[in-house]
């Protein structure tokens, strides 16, 4: 499995069971959540690149990932406060998690973007928390991280 893929997986394990979102966790975005769905995260990555970090016979990349976890909800109110909530959740999450920080050199909040739609009687929220993400692998084999 791809770096990336076990890092998505790592973070999916990091944030599921939180007070509020609980098992409501799923990898990718493009995921379609019903109507009056419960308050759910996303995990998904998105551009990376990379640079030669040693040369040689066992040469590495030293990459750079964006990681977004997305909070998303449906609320009779305006959600703002419930998303701010559940990213204290995630990020307090990622902040202290041993089996995400062994893997990685960095990971750093560098972005929060928040939409808020009413359709309805429903107010829609959605916080993607954007995440740079700096790891090694050897350039002959993407699936180790070193």
């Amino acid at each position: 499995m791809h770096a990336r893929q076990q890092l998505r997986e790592a973070v999916k394990t990091a944030v599921t069971g939180l007070p509020i979102t609980g098992t409501h966790v799923e990898t990718g975005r493009t995921r379609p959540l019903p109507e009056g769905h419960p308050q759910t995260l996303l995990v998904y990555t998105k551009p990376e690149n990379s640079d030669v970090d040693a040369q040689g016979e066992d040469a590495t990349l030293m990459r750079d990932l964006r990681l977004v976890v997305e909070i998303r909800v449906t609320a009779a109110e305006p959600p703002d406060d419930e998303l701010d909530l559940i990213a204290t959740d995630v990020e307090a999450a990622l902040a202290t998690n041993a089996a995400v920080l062994a893997m990685v050199r960095e990971i750093t909040l560098i972005r929060s973007d928040p939409q808020v739609t009413a359709e309805g009687a429903s107010h829609i929220g959605r916080l993607a928390l954007e995440y740079r993400v700096v790891y090694r692998t050897r350039e002959s084999d993407p699936t180790t991280i070193v």
